[in-house]
């Protein structure tokens, strides 16, 4: 393979040993997987020998088109290894990436593994395949849409002792990777003044997770201060020292700026503020669009149970971000509502509800539940995805049929009604102000997390007033869900970190 195939005979023999020759890329169990995927591909090796970039991405898109995407997989205790992929066809980010890897080496493709462990402004790790040509890695996905703090990459030789020093996070000593963050971000080597701690030679930065604080990266300590070398701009950290298996913090929480400056948060007692919060956790672009998929929903009035005589009482032109109301200036009564969905991509509702009488004495109307496509008996699809769903008082369940096919629900009101309004929201993560659930907020004060206030949530917004000004929040919603997010609060809006 390394004198027939361009990409890999021009490789030095340390990057050939590097990222064409191991026989494993995880800890996946052995096996002699190199002549299947190396025969699988024989059709796009002829087609692109001379093209090393077009070859890695033919693989590339293959098996993104025949590996599906699984999380629940994440809890499965081993690496899968590519005969089991090949028979599961699913896997989550890391067993892709794996098997993606052993495909484009088998082919003497120069590849690897870069991933984060925590994504700068979401808690999550993430794994993606990169692949050496003409001299310089290449991720093959699309453009990461989250601010990363580091990124590493992965490799198959031990890259330096491990530390045996044990105010490091374990997290931090592996010696299979090298740090590539300044490959993706603008990165800074930055001082950061510590709380003085006797007998800690290193301070890790960290930034926040799913619930708690993540270490990234470790520095030395010298006169109660620290050195953190390529760090990712545009993300909020927290120094800390690692003892006894804690993380301990170590400075006030800091905004790392585009321009390299520092920009400390801390909660400002003696200012006291009103806010208006919206959501507990960002719209991320992944999440907006699926969202967005409700646009060219419409809601309608008839008197014929065909709907032959419907008549387009609201469509939704936009993006919906939240549960939003539709006041009905139609005058004429309708014994028929209903929700219908788009044709390209299939119903995509949460909740909704449907009320009558102008004015204050505005009443919440009841009918018989009806819609397409009816449930079928013994198909999970159809009961947990049905129409009904649409009216069960849950904004965590909903109404959803596939893609390209059109479905609808609403209701039988008995008789002709006149509708003043309709409420409605998309399937989403609910991380929007819901009614009735109780919120929490909390500003990171003297090294924890203290409550300002309590709230049941009511409208659009939560406002809440008697909030210490300038400091670093996370929005609670009590009653249900995992989700939240930091954010500091600047002219009238939640900056998310």
């Amino acid at each position: 393979m390394r004198k027939e195939i361009p990409s890999t005979a021009e490789l030095d023999f340390d990057q050939f040993c590097e990222y064409v020759l191991p026989y494993r890329v995880g800890h996946e169990q052995v096996e002699n997987w190199r002549l299947n995927l190396y025969t699988k591909y024989q059709h796009l090796r002829n087609s692109f020998k001379n093209d090393p970039l077009r070859l890695a991405r033919g693989i590339y898109k293959d098996t993104d088109k025949s590996l599906v995407s699984n999380l629940t997989i994440s809890s499965y205790p081993f690496d899968i290894p590519a005969s089991k992929m090949q028979l599961a066809h699913c896997g989550n980010c890391k067993n892709i990436s794996n098997y993606t890897v052993m495909a484009l080496r088998a082919n003497g493709i120069p590849s690897t593994i870069d991933y984060v462990t925590s994504m700068g402004n979401k808690g999550t790790s993430h794994e993606w395949v990169s692949v050496l040509i003409d001299g310089r890695f290449l991720p093959l996905e699309a453009k990461n849409q989250y601010n990363m703090s580091k990124v590493f990459r992965t490799t198959y030789s031990t890259q330096y002792k491990t530390n045996s020093d044990k105010d490091i996070h374990p997290i931090l000593l592996d010696p299979y990777r090298i740090d590539v963050t300044d490959e993706y971000v603008k990165t800074f080597d930055i001082d950061i003044h510590l709380r003085p701690r006797t007998n800690k030679k290193h301070a890790m930065i960290c930034t926040y997770g799913n619930n708690k604080w993540v270490p990234q990266d470790f520095g030395i300590i010298k006169n109660s201060q620290v050195r953190f070398k390529k760090i990712g701009a545009d993300v909020l950290y927290l120094a800390m020292y690692y003892e006894d298996g804690r993380l301990i913090p170590a400075s006030n929480p800091f905004v790392l700026q585009k321009d390299g400056g520092i920009k400390e948060i801390t909660s400002d007692l003696s200012r006291l503020q009103t806010v208006r919060l919206s959501r507990k956790f960002p719209w991320f672009p992944t999440r907006l669009a699926l969202v967005d998929k409700i646009r060219g929903s419409r809601f309608q009035g008839a008197n014929h149970e065909d709907f032959s005589d419907s008549v387009n009482l609201y469509k939704v032109n936009h993006t919906p971000l939240k549960i939003e109301t539709i006041e009905i200036n139609d005058m004429k009564k309708y014994r028929y509502i209903r929700y219908i969905s788009n044709s390209t991509f299939g119903a995509k509702l949460a909740e909704m509800d449907v009320f009558s009488d102008f004015g204050e004495n505005r009443k919440k109307l009841s009918g018989k539940i009806i819609g397409y496509p009816e449930k079928s008996a013994g198909k999970p699809y159809s009961y947990f995805y049905s129409y009904e769903k649409a009216f069960d008082g849950n904004y965590e369940t909903f109404f959803e049929t596939f893609s390209n096919n059109v479905g609808w629900t609403g209701y039988d009101l008995g008789k002709p009604t006149q509708i003043s309004r309709i409420r409605y929201a998309p399937k989403s993560d609910t991380n929007f102000i819901i009614p009735n659930d109780i919120y929490a907020l909390y500003h990171w004060y003297n090294n924890q997390w203290l409550e300002i206030a309590k709230k049941v949530g009511s409208g659009e917004f939560l406002e809440i007033k008697g909030v210490p000004a300038n400091g670093l929040y996370i929005l609670k919603d009590l009653s249900r869900g995992k989700e939240e997010r930091i954010f500091t609060y600047e002219n009238g809006k939640q900056l998310w970190w």
